[in-house]
């Protein structure tokens, strides 16, 4: 459950799962991989922006702090893999051949795990040592119907079926997809599903309780997003701190988010 683990726990679990497996000095086994540095920033009290104002928030040291602890997994406990061996095996590809321990998944990442042959199961997210408090985003869809639709009435009843028609539900979870969005076939037969994983209900808990929407939901130009993505490497890489690489990159965040959201 949320609160029964802090980012200590899973750091040292990290730890008792990263192996050299042949004695080379090589690492072939990482403890863990895609640690989210947004839900580390959610959970350490910080946020990326506050849509309210339009103002970038990433030079604060709950921000600076969290993103600085995500880059110390590999670079100072190296327990994660680096930029340049996810370029070689991502952490999804690692995790499906048995080569990291811990990896974030989503319910729709169910079907190709059902047939992994070793046993698995989801924890929440472990919980910011001082704030008490877990963080990760929130993944969700939604069904449209174009104005200029020839066949509303089709068009909203095929929408209608796969968002809310029970058998459809029902078949959407059976085939690893999502979580229903009926609450009670969610709460009820989902939850008690007899595939793994077996702690369906982490998946609810995220839903209802610390889950946050995405970065960009506010957002009509995401290049803002997509700059300081591209710049973020520079702190995984060590060549600057999280609180100097937040320093620098505020004011040209800002620049863009004004450019292409106001």
């Amino acid at each position: 459950e949320v609160g029964g683990w802090t980012w200590d726990d899973w750091l040292e679990a990290a730890k008792k799962l990263t192996k050299d497996e042949n004695g080379d000095g090589k690492i072939d086994v990482y403890g863990g991989a895609n640690f989210s540095v947004e839900g580390a920033v959610w959970a350490a009290g910080g946020d990326f922006i506050d849509y309210k104002t339009g103002t970038i928030t990433i030079d604060t040291p709950e921000f600076a702090s969290a993103m600085q602890w995500v880059a110390d997994l590999r670079l100072k406990h190296n327990v994660a893999p680096s930029p340049e061996d996810e370029k070689a095996m991502n952490a999804y590809s690692r995790f499906v051949a048995g080569k990291v321990g811990m990896f974030p998944m989503g319910p729709w990442d169910q079907p190709a795990f059902w047939d992994l042959p070793f046993e698995w199961d989801v924890a929440a997210w472990p919980v910011h040592p001082e704030t008490g408090k877990a963080g990760t985003w929130l993944g969700s869809m939604g069904y449209a119907v174009s104005s200029k639709t020839k066949h509303a009435q089709e068009a909203f009843n095929l929408a209608a079926y796969l968002a809310l028609d029970k058998e459809g539900q029902k078949q959407n979870y059976e085939l690893g997809q999502a979580v229903p969005n009926l609450i009670d076939m969610a709460k009820g037969e989902f939850a008690s599903y007899d595939k793994a994983p077996a702690n369906r209900k982490v998946f609810l808990d995220i839903i209802e309780d610390y889950g946050h929407p995405t970065i960009e939901f506010g957002s009509k130009d995401t290049k803002w997003i997509d700059t300081m993505w591209q710049e973020a490497g520079k702190v995984y890489d060590g060549k600057m701190t999280a609180a100097d690489w937040a320093k620098e990159m505020q004011p040209k965040l800002q620049e863009l988010y004004d450019k292409g959201n106001k």
